[in-house]
């Protein structure tokens, strides 16, 4: 199985938010992972506040969307994706450092082929 997901994060003015949730990210015990940010041209700082964390997440991108809309930013955030598995995290989400490990555990274990988590 391969275990190399992609986390989507729709985000439109998360600057408040965003950093703490990449922060999670990046001291995650299961680095094998992508990060696809899907900003809906924000009007604050949410762009320059992602950037800083740019080198403790090598395999994040920003995809810029002209079409705001949580759903579609997910969707748009997919078709992106270098991975057939996806998580999906909202701008305001927080992780304990090993959530990623657990959750990849828990759904290998479970051989689900959809999951959620709250």
């Amino acid at each position: 199985m391969n275990n190399f997901y992609t986390v989507i994060i729709p985000c439109l003015n998360e600057e408040k938010f965003i950093g703490k949730l990449l922060y999670t990210l990046s001291i995650q015990s299961d680095q094998n992972f992508e990060v696809i940010v899907v900003d809906g041209k924000s009007e604050d700082k949410t762009i320059e506040v992602i950037h800083k964390f740019d080198s403790l997440l090598p395999q994040m991108r920003i995809v810029v969307s002209d079409r705001r809309g949580v759903a579609f930013q997910r969707n748009l955030g997919a078709s992106h994706a270098k991975s057939e598995h996806i998580l999906f995290l909202d701008a305001d989400s927080r992780l304990d450092v090993d959530y990623i490990r657990d959750f990849k555990d828990e759904v290998a274990k479970s051989k689900a082929d959809i999951a959620t988590a709250y």
